[in-house]
């Protein structure tokens, strides 16, 4: 199971095939949307909390991009 623990010192090669495994599992439509939603999240924690509105603007830009793909992820059904 991952942790946060065992997650602190993984290479980017670990990474890798952690996201790519959860591909394979959930979808890569899934793993977008759910991306998407993370970075809304943070945006809105970011702009309400620290009161950042430059960060928010960049978790708010990259959702919108996300959010894309994962709408054509969707029509292609991957």
């Amino acid at each position: 199971m991952l942790t946060k623990n065992n997650l602190i010192n993984i290479t980017n090669e670990q990474l890798f095939e952690i996201i790519e495994e959860l591909i394979d599992l959930y979808s890569l439509e899934r793993i977008l949307e759910n991306i998407t939603k993370i970075c809304e999240e943070k945006a809105e924690h970011v702009k309400s909390i620290w009161q950042d509105r430059n960060l928010a603007v960049i978790y708010e830009s990259f959702a919108k991009k996300l959010h894309k793909q994962y709408i054509a992820a969707k029509g292609f059904g991957v």
